[in-house]
């Protein structure tokens, strides 16, 4: 705040007019007369009933005193305005404004640099904040309140304040202060902090909003509670830390902390990264008497716009850290890894290097220890020629598995042509993969495949006279040929089966991974449909149907051997229905042999608003599932989200969420219970007052993770 408001009409000129009048009118030391709009054209307008000037070049104004410039206005009964020190004292009825703040007060003084005043009512412009105070001090945008109150709810609503014997008000420093400071909710004293700071505007240093929940202790078999107070550090515009403290009654405090820096670019190393370090540490757990620790590290450098850099370190002091004291983190196994990738228009090249940590019971998995991958493009005319080679070391800390190293190298010819509105595109490969094992044994393995797909489009244009609708249908037919060869023998390192659905019906790979590479002799054919409105802008009703011919019945198992299967697939089916806020999709396997689904998911999202949400979801494959999510306002204010996940095969409730969210102007309250088949059971509760706490991240992301978008407000 600018204080060099003085610039009144204390001018030579008006002072100078001022000493005409008096001398002219042959006054003694005060006289009086009457000055309403005596000098306008002066930088200051002054209105008063009564006005009297002494020789001491004190001016003193009466009754309904009004002075403003283009910098402040003040109201008083009685004004002294002193020329030569120039200063401002007011008394009775005072009213000040400026750009930043209005006042109201029984006295003050005013100077060139400072503003002092008595028994004050107050309010900022900027961030709504008001309250009252014994003494306020104004210096160089520094506010200093003595025995206030404080508070960014309006003055005809103050559901919660802060009251202290000292306020400071920086905003240079964009910071609020309070020493013993009380939080007040509703006229209630309910907190007492000793030292208080917060932000004024934006994001910086400050408390976040404390959360209580319970939860089940998995080892102790009991109920406990856990109080979470978390504080938010801006250090620098390109780092912050988050400080926080979980008092755990069965365990006892966990300190906890994430700190996030930006990496900026530094002469020919790098063009840019981030750096994340997080830790939780207890010094002593009440039940086990051990120290326990989390500590996650994430290093991330763009070395230039095609390179990039990547580190991660991941490790617990224990294998059941998750399971006792983070239980909110299922994760069973735990990667540290260092990645280096380079991706140009015709050349990718990968190097990988992970360390694994097994939690929780978990059983142990390959880590790549390391690997190379290189992938090339080289256009020969109008075809393109791609070469892959890959070469990893697997190993797996179970003693009882088979480590070893694969290589891999593959050719692959790839055109495409334009014959007749038809998009062609024939592929043609050999790959070849040699298995150096922990066993002293070598495998080889060569296979071949050859592939060719055709598409199209047809438009059918204005098919309602009413709506300006149209229709595109696709056809699209894809013959694919892959040897065929036993693999039994060779180790599954990283291959899992891919669940094959209408979206990836077409898809050549039926395996992640390189360990199993899926013969194929067969033909896949299919139609999609797309309704559109008449600009073309969004798809209102999309359906999609495919089914593969295969003319060589043996089909690969994950073991790498054959089963013999049916001559036609099941039929894919996939239909979605887009519109505003509403969203219906329905996907089903059909089997054509037995005239049963044999999977089938069916989901219903309509969001009409952050808080305004329903979802309905219901899945059958290997069992069936159910779900219901959504949140719903019951008042203005007033809402209530929940989520219900229902396994129907064995009536077993997977994951719960019920909960209730009230926000008005200046607070929110959040309470949620969340329950399941761990120990994940808990009762959270977070109070937020905003402007003086920011909501803490944790609920709202749990909550989030069972509801999508919730308070979210874009459409689908």
């Amino acid at each position: 705040m600018n204080l060099n408001i003085y610039k009144l009409a204390l001018t030579a000129s008006i002072w100078m007019s001022l000493n005409s009048y008096s001398q002219a009118n042959s006054c003694s030391n005060f006289d009086s007369f009457s000055f309403k709009n005596y000098y306008p054209s002066s930088d200051v307008l002054i209105e008063a009933d009564e006005s009297k000037v002494d020789g001491k070049q004190i001016f003193e104004l009466n009754g309904n005193v009004s002075l403003l410039n283009n910098k402040y206005s003040l109201n008083a009964e009685k004004v002294f305005l002193n020329s030569k020190n120039k200063t401002i004292t007011a008394s009775d009825s005072i009213l000040f404004k400026n750009d930043k703040l209005n006042l109201t007060a029984d006295s003050l003084n005013y100077t060139e640099d400072q503003l002092v005043a008595d028994n004050t009512t107050f309010s900022f412009k900027d961030t709504n904040a008001s309250g009252s105070a014994k003494k306020i001090t104004v210096t160089d945008s520094i506010y200093t309140l003595i025995s206030s109150d404080y508070t960014t709810c309006p003055t005809s609503k103050r559901d919660w304040y802060i009251s202290s014997e000292k306020i400071k008000i920086d905003e240079n420093e964009n910071s609020g202060y309070a020493d013993d400071a009380v939080l007040n909710f509703y006229g209630v004293p309910i907190l007492y902090i000793p030292q208080l700071s917060w932000t004024l505007k934006g994001r910086g240093s400050g408390l976040l909003a404390p959360s209580f929940t319970s939860y089940y202790d998995v080892t102790k078999e009991s109920k406990g509670q856990k109080l979470n107070i978390p504080y938010y550090f801006n250090l620098q515009k390109d780092k912050d830390f988050l400080l926080n403290f979980d008092y755990m009654t069965t365990r006892g405090l966990l300190i906890g902390g994430t700190y996030r820096q930006l990496i900026y670019p530094h002469n020919q190393l790098y063009d840019s990264g981030d750096f994340q370090l997080s830790f939780k540490y207890l010094e002593k757990d009440k039940v086990s008497n051990l120290s326990r620790w989390y500590s996650k590290n994430n290093l991330n450098l763009n070395l230039n716009k095609n390179t990039s850099f990547k580190i991660q370190t991941h490790r617990v002091s224990d294998e059941n850290f998750y399971k006792e004291i983070d239980f909110e983190n299922g994760e069973k196994n735990l990667i540290s890894y260092l990645r280096l990738n380079h991706s140009s228009e015709d050349l990718l090249a990968e190097f990988d290097y992970e360390n694994e940590q097994v939690l929780n019971g978990g059983t142990s998995i390959f880590t790549r220890s390391p690997s190379v991958k290189m992938t090339k493009q080289l256009p020969l005319d109008a075809i393109n020629l791609s070469l892959e080679f890959n070469s990893t070391n697997f190993k797996n800390k179970d003693k009882t598995k088979i480590n070893g190293t694969r290589s891999y190298a593959s050719v692959r010819l790839e055109d495409n042509l334009i014959i007749k509105n038809f998009d062609i595109t024939p592929r043609l490969g050999f790959n070849h993969t040699t298995y150096n094992l922990s066993n002293n044994t070598s495998i080889n393995r060569s296979l071949a495949n050859f592939s060719i797909n055709a598409e199209t489009d047809f438009e059918v244009k204005n098919i309602s006279d009413k709506n300006n609708f149209g229709l595109i249908f696709s056809p699209k037919v894809k013959y694919n040929f892959a040897d065929k060869k036993d693999q039994s023998v060779i180790p599954l390192f990283d291959s899992e089966i891919i669940t094959i659905d209408s979206y990836n019906s077409f898809m050549t790979k039926k395996f992640t991974g390189l360990d199993r590479i899926n013969n194929d002799n067969s033909l896949t054919y299919g139609l999609s449909t797309s309704l559109m409105d008449g600009a073309k802008v969004s798809n209102l009703l999309n359906f999609n149907v495919s089914q593969s011919y295969r003319l060589d019945k043996d089909v690969m198992n994950i073991d790498g051997a054959f089963n013999r299967g049916k001559t036609f697939s099941d039929i894919y089916i996939n239909s979605s229905f887009i519109k505003k806020n509403n969203n219906l999709d329905i996907s089903l396997n059909y089997d054509p042999y037995s005239n049963k689904t044999k999977s089938s998911l069916l989901s219903y999202t309509s969001h009409k608003g952050p808080k305004n949400i329903l979802g309905i979801g219901y899945l059958s494959d290997d069992g069936r599932y159910a779900n219901i999510y959504g949140s719903f306002p019951i008042t203005s204010s007033l809402s209530f989200f929940g989520s219900v996940n229902k396994n129907l095969s064995n009536s077993i409730d997977e994951k719960n969420l019920f909960g209730l969210a009230y926000e008005n102007c200046c607070w929110e309250l959040k309470l949620a219970r969340f329950d399941g088949v761990s120990n994940e059971d808990s009762l959270n509760l977070e109070l937020v007052f905003k402007d003086l706490a920011s909501s803490s991240p944790n609920l709202t992301e749990r909550i989030k993770s069972l509801i999508p978008r919730y308070l979210e407000t874009n459409e689908f």
